[in-house]
């Protein structure tokens, strides 16, 4: 034990180097702490809640503590050493709370300090450096009285880091008991242990933040205890004497200073859009703060409602998961309904408004619009079609209608559609907006998209496509920070005080760093602070403020903290649970999840919280629903709660959600699925994850289905839940995972529900079960390892085949997907056997879906076997279905292949039908790759026709669609069309230069089967020309190209057949008429086998040019007549012509 040696007391034991230090504790009681840090701090302290369970803050740390008091406690009486440690220990604190700072904790020599809570400040690292300086300066002037009485020196050594805490109290004293706790709070004690006495060390994290503004000296590699690795230090030199500029993060609301270039454009884009009826696609992006926002309000504010409709979306990062929610909100606001309209309203709203602006058409688009809004569908029949649909099939239709009603809506009137925070935005969205870009130019649309900056993602390519297609039509604008200049006069804009302190307004610009959110963030803390007042209608700057205590936070969640920490409890209250909800956020919900705070209390929180500008009433739905102005406010808050708090109060809003819209929960599954989710009700969060996985597979949202699913998964281990959700869950996985490619991750999700399936024994699931071998198995197929497709489909057959009762739709299933592996196989007779079984079971019966499968599959095989009327036949009929289910993609891609089929029959007029429906329906789905093909094929028709001027207009379109998207394959393929339609004219030059083009596309894309065509082109080019040689290295080019497909193909193939034909012509044109025969005799049973009535008849043509050259004529003439009637039965003119002039020649013989 130690006694004082005057007067005998007993001392408290203690284990610093500063034994009696420990006194300095009790002596410095909570009154005394109060005294020093004056009234202002301490009731600051009390609102900001010291008292708090718990927070979570990031602050910046300090420990200080006094070296030399060994040898002052061996040459002065203990009691002279006590009353100097207090003087010491008051000197500390008072420089901590001369910055506003927090005591934490007395060490016995020394002290811990908090800067950041529980008062935040931006530049919390700011002002410990300079607390820690004041700390150096102030004990070496204490200690020179010391040193010259007993020549010992008194120093200081500190040492600061920065980092998250948790900070709270932990006693009953809550000045005495606040503290934090963290990796944080340790490294800065080791720190202080490392530095030399009279010096000051931090961390990387506080050099970070204050090396503009401090000069350091790094340390070697510092090896601390209970620290894994080395740390590297750094030693405050000082301040500098030219602090650099410290750049800020964000800016929100300020008048509209330095925007005028981009103001100019976007009036351009509004003049084109409202005088000369010519779509845009604007694109703003910008960091956040730097006014996006406001340019935009700017923007709005200079159109003309009657000029101009505008609509609006808005992206919400805690929106991500639901799918189409922008375009959602976009419709929302066009019906005038919110999401908590009653169903019965918004349909009632929707019906009147689509039928009014479409008319009969209405009927079409009604049930996708439903569907998206989450309507039961009105229409049982249109229900009964969409069930058919594949997620693909779908969303397309969805597309296609939100497409409808804004192309509609800009045709009847100038539309400004504006879609803000596009970085937030889910992916189904995006999708959308990448779909309707096209739409720019059919009406006079403009779509004015908000983003932050993006390097890669669905928005890069929305822009990419913007750049390809829409080069004239397109707006960029990047935003920057405003300059000096113009910060200055923002500033003085904002507060006009003739009185502002010069250094004052230096600091504040300086910090700004030109974003103008930021600078109106730093006036309104002054103007809390009552550094700035309104006096007789102006601003003041309020005398005798300590402008070196006040500071300047300088990044902008400081600066929202800072504020928020001064707001009364119940406000915060408000702040912190509107946070968990979201950035919008409705009166219901707080009322409900707030009950103990009273709806009187509420309200007066809410009032106030408007007032200080930290909400805003939503104008569509006043006194219900409120949402933050900026996203950063709602962040900051909801990232100073601990996560337990958290938790709970997510648990509570789902139950909210619940209660509240009980009746519309349909619209809510992805926010309980989130709330549930970060709550401890697991359970309901596994319920809500499956139906919202389940709702976005229905939208064919993958991305969005997957990750629901995937975190219902992750659920499975650790809540107690049905077999069925297991089942639901492994199947969802497995059916999205199919649809984005990822087979072997599909497989294991399926053999995981069949384990399930078996675990649970039940003959009910046989149908399940049978469905699953069947996906299974698709999935080999998909990646071509049949034997083991086929395994798992007789799987699925033996497993329905113990069934009690037949199912023979799901038996149809499998046979179709045996049949289809049969036919890539080659075994045409064992497809043809399977597929036809499958249409047995299922024709007549109102199953569309597989029904048109089958009969397009069969369509498939009696192609391939030459059958060609049966395949018309079988394709026709699935059309006939799609065209039923009211399948509009399905439709397009069976009329163009229904058009080819009809081409290669030879029936041109029904081919020519056939392509012209197809665009028909590609233009209504505005499918551009799908355009650019269907034009190539009606070029092509249209050359084998003879009408070549009707041909380069349909070539043009296909050109100029495919270099719209950037499709260098159809680039390529209309160059090469160009150049037999030239090759006719006889522009062999052009031909030349047209087949180059497409020779060297061709072979960067490796594009085998295009190369061999441009090989025969090339020599019937050269032949054309005279140069056999030339005419004959193309041909074997070609004929080696067509030899690496392999031997058994060599007979069905037209590419071999035109190339025999060419070496034929070539070998007759130089007297080889033996070796001409050979090739040209072959060339013909070769398109006798394909049926290729157009090749056959150019075989004839060139088998009579050859009997001429053998002197036969009536051989000749038997040939011509062979060629004619092919020709003249195909309406090929310019083919016909030929035969006609080569007839004459011989009659004149």
């Amino acid at each position: 034990m130690r006694f004082c040696g005057n007067c005998g007391t007993r001392l408290p034991v203690t284990s610093g180097l500063l034994g009696t230090a420990a006194a300095a504790s009790p002596a410095i009681s909570p009154e005394k702490m109060g005294a020093m840090m004056g009234a202002d701090l301490l009731e600051r302290f009390r609102q900001a809640g010291l008292e708090a369970a718990g927070q979570r803050r990031n602050v910046t740390v300090l420990f200080v503590d006094i070296t030399g008091y060994t040898a002052l406690s061996q040459r002065l009486d203990p009691e002279e050493v006590y009353d100097i440690i207090q003087q010491y220990s008051r000197l500390l604190a008072s420089d901590v709370y001369k910055y506003e700072g927090m005591v934490d904790k007395f060490t016995g020599d020394g002290l811990m300090a908090l800067f950041g809570a529980p008062i935040a400040y931006e530049n919390n690292a700011e002002r410990a450096i300079r607390a820690a300086l004041d700390m150096q300066t102030e004990v070496v002037q204490m200690a020179q009285p010391v040193r010259e009485r007993v020549d010992v020196e008194l120093r200081v050594r500190i040492g600061l880091n920065a980092g998250i805490v948790i900070v709270g109290s932990v006693g009953s004293n809550m000045l005495m008991n606040y503290t934090a706790i963290g990796d944080t709070v340790n490294l800065a004690s080791r720190l202080e242990q490392a530095a030399t006495p009279g010096t000051i060390l931090v961390s990387e994290s506080v050099y970070r933040l204050t090396k503009a503004l401090v000069d350091y000296r790094p340390t070697p590699p510092l090896n601390l205890k209970g620290i894994a690795h080395p740390v590297v230090g750094y030693q405050v030199i000082g301040l500098k004497a030219k602090p650099e500029t410290v750049r800020g993060l964000e800016g929100l609301r300020a008048p509209m200073i330095g925007r005028d270039a981009e103001l100019a454009q976007l009036q351009q884009a509004y003049t084109a859009l409202t005088e000369h009826k010519e779509g845009r696609f604007v694109i703003v992006t910008g960091e956040a703060g730097l006014g996006k926002s406001r340019l935009t309000a700017e923007f709005k504010a200079l159109t003309h409602p009657a000029a101009v409709s505008s609509l609006e979306g808005q992206s919400l990062t805690y929106r991500r998961s639901v799918a189409y929610w922008m375009f959602l909100d976009v419709l929302r606001g066009y019906l005038g309904v919110t999401v908590e309209t009653p169903e019965p309203q918004v349909r009632e709203q929707l019906h009147q408004k689509i039928n009014a602006l479409l008319g009969p058409a209405a009927a079409e688009v009604l049930p996708y619009l439903e569907h998206l809004l989450s309507l039961p569908l009105s229409d049982p029949a249109a229900a009964e079609r969409i069930r058919y649909f594949d997620p693909g099939q779908l969303r397309q239709q969805l597309f296609l209608a939100v497409r409808d009603v804004l192309v509609a809506e800009a045709r009847r009137q100038p539309l400004m559609v504006i879609l803000d925070d596009l970085h937030w935005a889910d992916e189904t969205s995006l999708d959308l907006l990448l779909f309707l870009l096209d739409s720019i130019r059919d009406a006079p649309l403009l779509l004015y998209a908000i983003s932050r900056p993006f390097q890669e993602g669905t928005m890069a390519k929305v822009l990419e496509r913007a750049q390809q297609r829409l080069a004239d039509r397109l707006t960029t604008i990047h935003l920057e920070s405003l300059s000096p200049e113009q910060s200055q006069q923002l500033l003085f804009k904002l507060l006009a005080i003739p009185d502002l302190p010069e250094s004052l307004r230096d600091q504040i610009l300086q910090r700004a760093a030109g974003i103008p959110f930021y600078l109106e963030e730093v006036l309104r803390m002054l103007i809390d602070a009552q550094a700035l007042r309104r006096e007789d209608g102006q601003w003041r700057w309020a005398p005798g403020v300590n402008l070196a205590t006040l500071g300047v936070p300088d990044t902008i969640q400081g600066l929202i903290l800072a504020r928020f920490d001064r707001l009364p409890e119940a406000e915060r209250r408000v702040l912190q649970v509107a946070a968990v909800i979201g950035r919008n956020f409705s009166w219901p919900l707080l009322k409900t999840v707030l009950q103990p705070l009273g709806e009187k209390n509420l309200q007066a929180a809410l009032t106030q919280l408007v007032e200080r500008d930290y909400i805003a009433p939503d104008p569509d739905t006043p006194g219900l629903a409120y949402f933050f102005k900026h996203m950063l406010v709602s962040d900051s808050i909801y990232s100073t709660m601990l996560k337990r708090d958290r938790s709970e109060l997510h648990g509570q809003v789902g139950e909210a959600i619940e209660t509240e819209y009980a009746r519309q929960l349909e619209g809510q599954i992805e926010l309980l699925a989130r709330h549930y989710s970060w709550s401890p009700r697991l359970d309901r969060a596994l319920h809500y994850l499956i139906l919202a996985g389940e709702k976005a597979a229905r939208s064919y949202a993958n991305e969005q289905a997957r990750q629901h699913y995937e975190q219902a998964l992750a659920l499975l281990s650790h809540v107690e839940h049905r077999p069925d959700q297991a089942l639901q869950v492994y199947i969802g996985l497995g059916d999205v995972m199919t649809l984005i490619g990822a087979y072997p991750e599909a497989r294991m999700h399926y053999e995981s529900a069949l384990g399930t399936i078996s675990a649970g024994g039940g003959q009910a699931l046989i149908q399940e079960q049978s469905a699953l071998q069947r996906k299974v198995g698709i999935t080999f197929e998909r990646q071509g390892n049949y034997d083991a497709g086929l395994m798992c489909l007789a799987a699925a057959q033996t497993a329905i085949a113990n069934a009690p009762q037949p199912m023979p739709v799901e038996q149809a299933r499998i046979l179709n997907e045996a049949g289809w592996i049969h036919f890539q196989r080659g075994e045409l007779a064992e497809a043809e056997k399977l597929l036809m079984q499958g249409l047995r079971l299922v024709e007549g019966t109102p199953n569309y879906d597989i029904m048109a499968a089958l009969y397009n599959r069969l369509g498939g095989v009696y192609f391939q076997k030459g059958e060609l009327e049966q395949a018309a036949y079988f394709v026709h009929k699935s059309l006939t279905q799609r065209e039923a289910m009211g399948d509009v993609i399905g439709v397009a891609r069976l009329q163009n292949n229904l058009g080819l089929l009809r081409w290669r029959q030879g029936d041109y007029d029904s081919a020519l039908s056939s392509f012209q429906q197809a665009l028909k329906l590609l233009a209504q789905i505005g499918d551009i790759e799908a355009l650019a093909f269907t034009y190539t094929n009606l070029g092509l028709l249209r050359t084998d026709r003879g009408e070549l001027e009707q041909a380069r207009d349909e070539l043009r379109n296909s050109l100029e669609a495919a270099l719209r998207i950037g499709h260098p394959l159809e680039i390529a393929r209309a160059r090469v069309h160009f150049a037999r339609v030239h090759l006719y004219l006889g522009d062999t030059t052009q031909a030349l230069s047209d087949l180059e083009d497409g020779l060297r596309i061709f072979r960067e894309l490796h594009s085998q089967e295009n190369l061999i065509e441009v090989c025969y082109l090339l020599g019937e080019c050269w032949a054309e020309m005279g140069d056999l040689n030339q005419a004959e290295d193309w041909g074997q080019q070609g004929l080696e190209l067509v030899a690496g497909e392999g031997e058994a193909a060599l007979d069905h193939s037209a590419e071999y057949g035109r190339i025999l034909r060419l070496l034929g012509k070539i070998a007759r044109q130089r007297g080889d008429l033996e070796k001409a025969g050979q090739h040209l005799r072959k060339s013909l049973a070769i398109f006798q086998v394909l049926q290729d009535r157009l090749e056959l008849g150019k075989a004839h043509y060139q088998l009579a040019l050859l009997a001429l050259s053998e002197r036969d004529p009536a051989s000749a003439r038997s040939q011509l007549r062979e060629a004619f009637t092919i020709f003249e039965k195909l309406g090929s003119k310019l083919e016909l012509r030929r035969v006609k002039e080569a007839l004459a020649q011989l009659k004149g013989q």
